[in-house]
């Protein structure tokens, strides 16, 4: 360090070496007895004594105008807010080498707060960025690219105006109220999405209010909150759209967007279908949209030039499977599979307020592969009653395949219905009543003994066996099975990532033991929250824990005793529920109310008999000692 004491200014004030110096930096430091000057790496600092300063003030004034006007570099910076005036400004702008200003940008106790007078002499000298602690508040809204200040802090959350003016942006929470008006900073061409975490209604209002032309793609994560939005908005009350510039990134296999004019048009379609239903009991409404749904159409499943579809290239595969799964997909064309029949009434039931999840399983199919090996015709096949088909297979054990599984999808519904006396958890599979020439339904309201005692089934996903629990005691046995299950794969994982020679230590071990549970329980919460929706409120109104966003280890062991009692609140909700089997009375009495409000004439005495029949058949067969299905 080459360091060098002046006696007085007029030294440096003579020194023509002022316009050599790469960068200077002029501040106070209480190291200098007067003045003096440190060169550090490319940089030069002049650092002043602040009481020799206040002694000396009109001096040094000159001999930084001097300086100023001797320098040659694009930068420069006064470090101290005392030395900065009207007349070192001026100089700032006259020197036209100079590009970028930095005034007390670290000053916290010697402060300067950039002036509108300052920027406007900056701005009219063409400057190109002014670096600044602090700016006066009637600067705050001047979001000029020179002012470094406004283009760095932050506007609400981690968002900042250059964020705002980028080609894409994306919201993943609510903007808050008193920030909507920041969005009158995006820039013209910026295209931004939010999901249905956000406040879509008061984003698209403050958009229009400020008649931004902004594209907005909308990621459906919940179609409820969406579509109350857009009510809210009035989009529901007229054909023609209100915003052009609308894109809807809807829940799909595809992932194509549709615009907004096309999603109201499917989205009428569906309200229009239940809207017969509003006014009915809960189980009613759910038999009326699982009749709706199993008679839809056929199953057709798509198939390429006879191929098989699971052998095909990446995106032709997904495009030809999404065509038999997406709901609105479906809705304008002649394919649907398991899949389809469960999106179709997972959202016709929530439009109608009955809680639900989509549930994922492995059914076995070896029954079903069997009548390909029975030496029978198909006309002589459909001819046979439920019980001659069901002695038929049994004798053709031999040519059943064992544990023959195959990926499947039914819904998990939760009905509660003070008319019949109802409240529980039921499965649901319209795939399996879809028959077009028989109205049946058998697999509408299975309990868990139904489904346990009748086709081998496996859930695939852990996490919804907790629903079956039938005691606090089995629930929590459940759970602490399924966290020893992701337990023992994080350990794999450790000792695999141990063989490549990353030091392991069981500490982490133990820490991400607990993320895991978090992860594990989150997700089944998100569950539990759409099949109890009501008793889910409550639970998280009464535990501040489940809002926590912060999940550091120390808020992860603060928030234990909680977490413990959430745990029993719902299990309670779960082992409590009646899931007792409904009846054929039951059943035949709600599908004689739905066709007398729904339907035209509703149904006649015998067709009503032949309905409970027929699936008082199908029943005896499906959950019958053999265990297998037709």
């Amino acid at each position: 360090m080459d360091e060098k004491e002046f006696n007085d200014a007029s030294e440096l004030y003579n020194n023509p070496s002022v316009s050599e110096v790469n960068k200077i930096y002029l501040c106070f430091s209480s190291r200098a007895k007067k003045i003096c000057i440190s060169k550090e790496g490319e940089s030069t600092y002049l650092y002043i004594n602040k009481n020799y300063y206040e002694e000396h003030k009109e001096e040094i004034d000159k001999l930084i105008i001097n300086i100023i006007r001797e320098y040659k570099k694009e930068e420069i910076c006064i470090g101290s807010g005392k030395l900065i005036n009207d007349e070192v400004i001026k100089e700032i702008c006259n020197n036209e080498i100079i590009k970028i200003v930095s005034l007390a940008k670290y000053g916290f106790f010697d402060k300067y707060s950039l002036s509108k007078k300052h920027f406007e002499m900056f701005k009219n000298s063409n400057k190109e960025l002014i670096k600044t602690q602090y700016i006066d508040k009637e600067l705050e809204e001047t979001f000029d690219p020179i002012i470094d200040f406004n283009n760095e802090k932050f506007l609400f959350s981690y968002y900042k105006y250059q964020d705002l003016q980028k080609e894409k942006i994306n919201f993943f929470s609510p903007i808050p109220q008193d920030k909507l008006y920041y969005l009158k900073y995006l820039g013209d061409k910026t295209v931004i999405t939010i999901s249905t975490n956000c406040n879509i209604k008061e984003i698209i209002e403050t958009l229009k209010k400020y008649k931004k032309n902004t594209q907005v793609k909308i990621e459906v994560l919940d179609k409820n909150i969406l579509n109350q939005a857009l009510i809210d908005l009035g989009y529901f009350d007229s054909n023609s759209e209100k915003y052009d510039n609308i894109t809807i990134i809807p829940k799909s296999i595809k992932k194509d967007n549709i615009s907004i004019k096309k999603y109201l048009e499917y989205e009428r379609l569906l309200y229009s279908i239940v809207e017969p239903a509003m006014n009915m009991s809960p189980f009613e409404k759910y038999i009326y949209a699982y009749d709706i749904v199993k008679r839809f159409k056929k199953y057709n499943k798509p198939k390429k030039d006879n191929k098989n579809i699971d052998n095909l290239p990446s995106e032709v595969y997904i495009n030809i499977k999404s065509s038999s799964r997406d709901l609105y997909q479906i809705l304008d064309n002649d394919y649907i599979v398991c899949v389809g029949f469960a999106n179709f009434l997972g959202d016709l039931l929530t439009k109608l307020g009955i809680d639900n999840i989509g549930l994922p399983v492995f059914v076995d199919v070896s029954s079903t592969k069997a009548t390909k090996q029975i030496d029978i015709s198909k006309d002589e096949w459909k001819k046979l009653t439920p019980e001659e088909k069901h002695r038929l297979i049994t004798k053709q054990q031999s040519y059943i395949p064992k544990d023959d599984f195959s990926g499947h999808r039914r819904l998990m519904v939760h009905i509660k219905d003070e008319k019949y006396g109802i409240d529980g958890i039921y499965y649901s599979d319209p795939t399996w009543d879809n028959f077009i020439d028989r109205n049946i339904y058998a697999h509408a309201i299975m309990t868990e003994n139904d489904v346990s005692t009748s086709v081998s089934t496996n859930k695939l996903d852990d996490k919804y066996l907790l629903f079956s629990a039938t005691s606090i005691d089995e629930f929590n046995a459940m759970l602490n099975t399924i966290m020893d299950t992701h337990s023992r794969k994080r350990r794999k994982e450790y000792v695999e990532t141990k063989k490549k020679g990353r030091k392991i230590t069981p500490n982490i071990i133990n820490r991400d033991a607990i993320f895991d549970f978090h992860y594990v329980f989150n997700n089944f919460l998100k569950e539990f929250s759409k099949l109890f929706h009501k008793e889910s409120d409550k639970i998280k109104e009464k535990y501040s824990c489940l809002n926590e966003t912060n999940y550091g280890i120390k808020n992860i062991y603060k928030m234990g005793d909680e977490i413990k009692e959430v745990i029993y609140e719902i299990a309670v909700t779960i082992v409590s529920k009646n899931n007792k089997t409904i009846d054929n009375d039951m059943l035949k009495n709600a599908i004689s109310e739905i066709y007398k409000d729904a339907y035209e004439d509703g149904l006649r005495k015998e067709e009503l008999d032949k309905i409970v029949e027929d699936t008082e058949q199908a029943r005896t067969v499906e959950f019958g000692s053999s265990k297998r299905t037709i």
